[in-house]
């Protein structure tokens, strides 16, 4: 069966099964059964792979990275998740081909074959899930202590300024007098935002969706592309806002309370969460409104409400963060 035919609204980069298999073929993980499109996600085409091999069947991931994520970089990717598994961390890495290569070229892109993480995103959140989540956090930010490469973050406060101006007063259609509100938020973030506190490399997209569990018990993290040097308190505040807890005091302080379980925070970081979390709030509102008006009409990607992003800036805007 052609993909083409099955799936005639694209991914980004549409292959045929034949283009698929010779991507197989290089390396030695058995033969091609299927390969399915997967809607998840924003960055990158992704294809669920399933192959025979030894009377048995595989799984993996076929990633062909898109625009945001520059070639230059992606060996940097390969590292990260190649020292994070070697530190214990549960999590997918690239497989290696038959002649060596970690990366493939298709259509003027490239892709790799990923190893597939057993397991789901947690789809009613419990107290456990949040406990391990933040313990896990924890040992990731420990883990890359001694991880020596850097990767500035593309989505950084000054990005957020420069996306902004690409959006323009188009984000009044999303609700209105939101320009303002949003060129408010960004003179307040530029001048609040911290300086000097303890980081290193952070997942930076720590939504539900690249957690993965089997029942309460975590299983793994997944999709390390927005992974860049930061603050790691900056990564906590991406987490409670991505995982919708931050009108939930009990469930914040689950989350904090595991995390110090495994790494201590500083008082600074503490003391700066407020702010972290209105920027965190803001960058996915910027990307996610965006996306919105950016999206190919073909692609096989469902678009994020802009709007969730919002409610949550406004609310951090309202309250104060207590722990």
């Amino acid at each position: 069966m052609d993909l083409l035919k099955a799936f005639p609204m694209a991914v980004y980069t549409t292959l045929t099964d034949s283009e698929i298999i010779a991507l197989i073929n290089l390396y030695d993980i058995g033969e091609f059964v299927s390969a399915q499109p997967i809607e998840s996600g924003i960055e990158n085409t992704n294809y669920l792979l399933t192959t025979a091999y030894n009377q048995s069947d595989s799984k993996y991931i076929l990633t062909i990275f898109e625009n945001r994520v520059e070639n230059v970089e992606l060996p940097f990717f390969v590292n990260l998740t190649d020292h994070l598994k070697d530190k214990g961390l549960n999590c997918p890495v690239m497989l290696t081909a038959s002649d060596g290569s970690r990366l493939q070229d298709i259509k003027q892109k490239k892709a790799a074959i990923i190893s597939f993480l057993e397991g789901a995103e947690a789809k009613e959140i419990s107290k456990e899930h949040i406990s391990q989540l933040g313990k896990t956090v924890a040992k990731m930010h420990l883990a890359v202590s001694d991880f020596k490469e850097y990767r500035k973050n593309p989505l950084s406060l000054r990005a957020w300024v420069s996306l902004f101006e690409k959006i323009g007063e188009k984000a009044d259609e999303i609700q209105p007098e939101l320009t303002k509100l949003i060129a408010d938020e960004l003179y307040y973030l530029a001048d609040a935002w911290p300086f000097n506190l303890p980081g290193g490399i952070i997942h930076a997209d720590l939504f539900p969706d690249n957690v993965f569990f089997k029942g309460e018990q975590l299983s793994g993290v997944i999709d390390f592309y927005f992974s860049c040097t930061d603050f790691y308190a900056y990564d906590l505040a991406i987490c409670i806002n991505a995982w919708g807890i931050e009108e939930n005091n009990a469930l914040i302080k689950e989350f904090f309370d595991a995390y110090q379980s495994i790494r201590k925070l500083e008082q600074s970081e503490i003391d700066n969460m407020q702010t972290l979390l209105r920027g965190a709030a803001m960058r996915f509102l910027l990307t996610r409104i965006y996306d919105w008006f950016n999206t190919p009409a073909n692609a096989l990607v469902s678009k994020k409400n802009p709007q969730e992003y919002l409610k949550k800036l406004e609310y951090w805007q309202r309250n104060i963060f207590i722990y």
